[in-house]
């Protein structure tokens, strides 16, 4: 069994209970994302694929020595969707990790809580959209939401080893 140090915080309790909340709450913002109509869902991120496009589309001309070169904007309003599925889910499971953290401090049931709160939480997302006009339930989409997941869950550790070396360092 790994231990990850662990130092008691004042209001512990209400901090975790906090923390569970939050993450909650933001699997329900993606849980609302998740049920809009494919119409809603398409607009909102052409709106952003539009900005993304012209920035990638700028920047291709200025570094290519081919001037006609061109950008798919299918291509970038299909990165800007998958890129959302991983934001979220890694966002989602930083909140996971440092949950099950502050729930307790063996390494391996963090990462195992964490996990399989994110795996879970991205088949109920793919599984919900099944149910939505125009949507669709991918596996794909599940394997793009757990990579996020992973990457959250490398992230936390390796924040937070960092900021615990530097703490004992200080003491």
């Amino acid at each position: 069994m790994i231990k990850l140090p662990y130092k008691k915080i004042p209001n512990e309790q209400l901090c975790t209970v906090l923390l569970w909340v939050l993450a909650i709450v933001y699997f329900y913002f993606i849980s609302i994302h998740s049920a809009k109509p494919a119409e809603v869902s398409t607009n909102e991120s052409k709106e952003l694929a539009k900005k993304t496009f012209a920035v990638v589309q700028k920047t291709v001309e200025a570094v290519s020595k081919d001037k006609g070169a061109e950008v798919s904007y299918i291509l970038i309003f299909v990165f800007v969707r998958k890129l959302a599925h991983l934001i979220n889910f890694f966002i989602l499971s930083f909140l996971y990790s440092m949950t099950a953290y502050r729930t307790g401090n063996d390494l391996i049931k963090v990462f195992t809580a964490a996990m399989v709160c994110g795996l879970f939480g991205s088949i109920i997302d793919e599984g919900h959209q099944f149910f939505v006009p125009g949507r669709s339930s991918e596996i794909k989409d599940v394997i793009i939401d757990f990579l996020g997941v992973c990457i959250g869950c490398i992230t936390f550790l390796s924040v937070f080893l960092l900021l615990n070396k530097r703490m004992l360092r200080k003491e």
